[in-house]
């Protein structure tokens, strides 16, 4: 008894017989092994040369069967650009000739014809005597007609809420050819008609599922729901001109929909065959309304306009603090008038204006949008595809089937999860984050930004449009990266006019093995007494004197040069190697670089920066003193001449080679800075520097401590920015001013109730007197 044949996959005896008498034809006609060769080859040109008739051996085509006019032909071949293949459907079709039974080969198609996603391979039969031209589907089809995987893009085109222009942009940047519109828009019918025949029957076990859960939680089969509608098109506040709309009900105890229903004023197909005076053909039409589009939300209530009026009524009043139309199902001030808050709006407090309150009144809208489509997939899940699929008559197929349940299942895991104790803390904590940054940002911004609020008193006389600016936080420590192989060490000193950080530069040094670089600079401003008697340097009329003797002082942008110079000597970036110079030196280079604006420069020939007062403390952190001299002392048995910058680089240097530190050792790393955390150092003190001065007064008057004033101005504020952020909101302004998230879940300032009392308190006495 013969086997069926299934697609070519199983034949019968005969059938293997007479492929077998065929090919042992072909393999005598040429002869043993050349034979052999040919019928195993793979290549089309010298198969068609040989076996092939003139008329089949024409140009490669391709050929698109549908709306060639909008999917015009791109390629010339088949084998260019992409196509989407079911290797089963393909392996299948080319097992065996349609007609003689012989195997086809991919390689011996010569057209192709286009139907979408899919395609019709030409492939001749490669038998002398067949030659039949056998058409090679590239997919699956029901009804021979229909292709499943149009269908499925249309299903997907619903699903992810993409449209024509959207889709074929995919395919172009996948070089896969576009599918036409009118063959998109019937796929898209078909599958809508299956997904709205979905949605009802979700509706359905929605509804039943809400009848039981309110029958077990309240023992009554009344059902409590919240109904909404919206329409396609946004009301203008003039025109309501939508030509959809659309309502949904949902249900209070499983939160499902338990009913929609739709409005639209629009046919394509109507409204072309009256301009033609015609009837219109038979379809499928979607026209339901004929009246206005603001009669459509008081009728898919199902004639209910009257609650409509008055849940539009209550939604104008409660942000206002009027709850006379309000429902207890879903307000909280009326259930509990005491103890609830206003959660989205500032401070938990009532909006206030008579004016906003009937405006809002005449133009309330509603933003929300349902569709057949997010209402099956609200109640049933992303499974609703493969309902879509099966009511298409389509396989879903394994990867749809596996994404939806992996889709649901993380869906269910959301859920679960989101009721726990946990899940609801991070949300309390997020919200009171986000909250908290609005808070700040609404404070730094003027009241002027505000629409129809016109900047109060207080306000103008420090200045309207004045905005507080962001945090400024000090630098993190960043440690620099060289090797004694790559970098030169240099040992460097400067020496000052005073001890204080805008100190002038009244000397340079540095020394890096035998070469050496001193250099007197000529300071701006006088030099202090303590600092001549310590450095012996000393200006009169002019003119440097160093312990008397007059030495050769340049311009600091002289200077400056002149140890660029002595750098770039080294063809590599330098480390700088200096006592104390994290917190003196390098402000002081810093400060003198900016004022000639050399900064760049220097930037990019310094790898980094060592503080060897740093790296003495980790080399042995239980010395008494870690002076240079100190040191010196210590380990080096002798003294030197200090304040003289060049004995103090030469010095330091005989000091580290004498303990014999490592100074590129990991161990010392945090003794490393780099120059780009020395700029933004001195960036931070010099906001310090500048807003200090200005909460001086609070320091006195002992409002804040002199440590508060520091972290104050550090942050980038002074005493006119706090007045601004106390008249903008007496009651919490400060608090949400210095309260302000910056990195590292790290404030601004302070979190401190003593502290942000106390200068309320000082602006209030200052108000009203």
């Amino acid at each position: 008894m013969e086997q069926p044949r299934k697609k070519g996959r199983f034949a019968s005896k005969k059938q293997i017989k007479r492929t077998e008498i065929v090919r042992q034809s072909q393999l005598t006609r040429w002869g043993g092994k050349q034979g052999e060769e040919f019928v195993n080859s793979t290549r089309a040109q010298s198969f068609q040369d040989d076996f092939i008739s003139d008329d089949i051996l024409s140009t490669p085509e391709v050929v698109y069967s549908e709306n060639t006019r909008e999917c015009p032909r791109l390629e010339t071949d088949w084998r260019c650009g992409r196509r989407i293949v079911e290797l089963g459907v393909l392996a299948d079709a080319l097992s065996a000739c349609k007609k003689c039974g012989l195997p086809l080969q991919l390689s011996h198609c010569t057209g192709i014809t286009t139907h979408g996603l899919s395609a019709m391979l030409k492939i001749p039969c490669s038998n002398t005597v067949c030659k039949y031209l056998n058409t090679i589907p590239t997919g699956k089809r029901h009804d021979d007609r229909v292709w499943d995987v149009n269908r499925k893009l249309a299903a997907a085109v619903q699903h992810t809420g993409v449209g024509y222009t959207q889709i074929n942009g995919i395919l172009a940047e996948l070089n896969i050819p576009p599918i036409s519109k009118t063959l998109l828009y019937t796929r898209q019918e078909e599958v809508g008609q299956a997904t709205e025949s979905v949605a009802s029957s979700s509706i359905n076990d929605a509804l039943q599922e809400e009848v039981e859960a309110t029958t077990k939680n309240k023992q009554s089969t009344s059902i409590t729901v919240s109904v909404d509608g919206a329409w396609q098109k946004r009301g203008s506040g003039r025109s309501y001109d939508s030509l959809t709309g659309h309502c949904s009900m949902i249900g209070s105890q499983t939160g499902k929909i338990v009913g929609y229903s739709v409005r639209n004023k629009f046919c394509r197909q109507c409204d072309n065959a009256t301009e033609r005076n015609q009837l219109p053909p038979p379809h499928n039409c979607k026209r339901n309304w004929t009246g206005s589009s603001k009669s459509m939300e008081p009728d898919m209530n199902q004639g209910n306009p009257d609650g409509i009026e008055k849940g539009l009524l209550a939604l104008s009043l409660h942000p206002f603090g009027n709850h006379i139309e309000c429902s207890e199902v879903w307000c909280q001030h009326k259930r509990n008038p005491t103890t609830s808050k206003y959660s989205s709006l500032p401070y938990g407090k009532p909006l206030k204006g008579e004016v906003l309150q009937q405006d809002l009144e005449n133009t309330f809208h509603k933003l929300k949008k349902h569709s057949t489509a997010s209402v099956a997939q609200k109640n049933m899940g992303e499974s609703y595809l493969i309902q879509v699929n099966k009511r298409l008559g389509l396989s879903p197929g394994t990867y749809t089937r596996r994404l939806a349940a992996q889709k649901d299942l993380a869906a269910r895991r959301k859920r679960a999860l989101a009721v726990t104790s946990k899940a609801k803390k991070r949300r309390l904590h997020l919200r009171a984050k986000r909250n908290q940054t609005a808070a700040s940002r609404e404070t730094r911004e003027p009241v002027n930004y505000c629409p129809q609020v016109a900047p109060n008193d207080n306000e103008e006389s420090l200045g309207t449009a004045v905005e507080i600016p962001p945090p400024i936080t000090r630098p993190a420590p960043e440690p620099a990266e060289f090797s004694k192989e790559n970098n030169p060490f240099i040992y460097f000193d400067l020496e000052s006019t005073g001890l204080a950080r805008n100190s002038h530069i009244t000397q340079i040094a540095a020394v890096c093995g035998n070469e050496k670089f001193s250099q007197y600079v000529m300071p701006k401003v006088p030099m202090t007494s303590k600092a001549a008697e310590v450095t012996g340097i000393d200006v009169i009329n002019g003119k440097m004197y160093c312990h008397g003797n007059e030495v050769n002082a340049v311009k600091l942008s002289a200077a400056a040069d002149a140890l660029l110079n002595f750098f770039m000597k080294f063809q590599s970036k330098v480390v700088l190697i200096g006592h104390n110079i994290k917190s003196f030196d390098c402000h002081l280079l810093l400060n003198a670089l900016e004022s000639c604006s050399k900064t760049d420069a220097f930037l990019h020939c310094i790898a980094g920066f060592v503080d060897t007062r740093l790296l003495f403390k980790i080399f042995n952190p239980n010395l008494k003193s870690f002076s240079q001299e100190s040191l010196f002392e210590q380990f080096v048995f002798s003294n030197y001449n200090a304040h003289d910058a060049l004995e103090d680089v030469l010095a330091l240097r005989t000091l580290v080679q004498t303990v014999d530190i490592d100074v590129a050792s990991v161990q010392f790393l945090s003794a490393s800075f780099t120059f780009s955390n020395a700029l933004g150092n001195y960036l931070y003190c010099l906001q310090i520097q500048q807003n200090l001065p200005s909460l001086g007064h609070l320091v006195d008057e002992r409002v804040i401590t002199k440590n508060m004033a520091n972290k104050i101005a550090g942050s980038g504020l002074n005493l006119k920015f706090l007045q601004l952020a106390y008249s903008r909101n007496p009651s919490e302004g400060i608090l949400n001013l210095f309260s302000e998230p910056i990195v590292s879940n790290r404030v601004r300032v302070t979190k401190s109730q003593k502290v942000i009392a106390s200068l309320k308190k000082y602006f209030a006495s200052n108000v009203e007197s």
